[in-house]
């Protein structure tokens, strides 16, 4: 965080993840800049374009040739929102940098008071989501999400917590440091530690085109989040399976009172049961979840990058240059 003499002259990055964001990235670069001249601030863009095919990065490069205080990145293929904001962060050269989306729904009312929350001394301004519709789909199972985080992570996780925040240099060069590969920047942010305020905020409703998070990227994303941050998974699948384990004891003892005492049982119908309830329900289970955990290991030790590079601008100025060789 630079010193308040030298506030007025820090840069900051505005880090926007893009993927077939074509009709809205030149109202967020006006409305942006409009949002930070009360502070003094002259905003430096970094859009990584995440795998478009709407002609989003022909847009970036003509912005880019055309204001230098605009700059891309070009990913190889569509690897995600996470591995998109990884290589920004791994690029962005401001003093502070702002995460938003690129579909104008983060408030740019908000960037005025994290600068200013920012100079004032915090080094992360993290955003919570309120959303209007508190009975809808979506923020019932997001709620759900949130509470169970909180309930079986190491890490306090606010409800609502967004991918729009502003980062201090020293997060982002921590973050740079992180050598995991599955990236849940919600809980790794808060993680780090450091002085973190929250702000609430409405979404705004897109101007165009549609979420690019359907159903199985959001589950895929809650299960990093989870596996990243707990074993509390792996305690319960071997307590369910102890449950389990417990029932079919009980239910033993039954059987064998059944057998000897009643007239209840077949030939070979008590074994079986037995078998089933005590190996079927403990292997089930427990396989189930700890295969979570060895597949995530086994991503981790391949060593394959986060993203790779296709260009940037100019080539060769950023980092790994021309996206030839990717910084993980």
């Amino acid at each position: 965080m630079p010193a308040p003499e030298e506030a007025a002259s820090a840069r900051v990055t505005i880090l926007v993840p893009c993927l077939d964001e074509k009709a809205t990235l030149a109202d967020l670069v006006a409305e942006v800049r409009q949002a930070l001249e009360p502070t003094g601030v002259t905003p430096e863009f970094l859009f990584v374009d995440d795998g478009s095919t709407d002609g989003t990065l022909d847009l970036l490069r003509e912005m880019s040739a055309s204001d230098e205080r605009i700059s891309y990145l070009a990913l190889s293929r569509n690897f995600g929102h996470q591995a998109a904001l990884s290589a920004g962060i791994d690029h962005a050269e401001g003093d502070a940098v702002i995460m938003m989306d690129a579909d104008l729904q983060h408030p740019v009312g908000l960037l005025a008071e994290m600068v200013r929350l920012w100079r004032s001394g915090c080094m992360a301004v993290n955003t919570l989501r309120v959303d209007g519709d508190s009975r809808s789909g979506k923020t019932l199972s997001s709620r759900a999400f949130y509470r169970l985080f909180r309930l079986v992570a190491d890490v306090e996780l606010q409800p609502g917590s967004a991918d729009f925040r502003l980062l201090d240099r020293l997060l982002v060069l921590h973050l740079r440091g992180l050598p995991e590969k599955a990236r849940f920047y919600r809980g790794l942010v808060p993680w780090m530690g450091f002085r973190q305020v929250y702000l609430p905020y409405s979404p705004r409703s897109r101007r165009s085109g549609k979420t690019k998070y359907s159903l199985r990227r959001m589950i895929r994303l809650a299960l990093d989040g989870l596996i990243a941050f707990s074993e509390v998974p792996l305690v319960f699948s071997f307590v369910a399976g102890a449950g389990v384990v417990a029932v079919a004891v009980l239910y033993s003892l039954w059987i064998v009172y059944a057998h000897f005492f009643t007239q209840r049982t077949l030939t070979g119908w008590s074994s079986l049961m037995l078998a089933i309830l005590g190996l079927g329900g403990l292997v089930l289970m427990s396989v189930g979840l700890v295969s979570l955990y060895v597949a995530r290991v086994y991503q981790e030790v391949k060593g394959r990058p986060v993203y790779l590079l296709r260009e940037s601008s100019p080539p060769g100025s950023r980092g790994d240059g021309g996206g030839a060789s990717p910084k993980r």
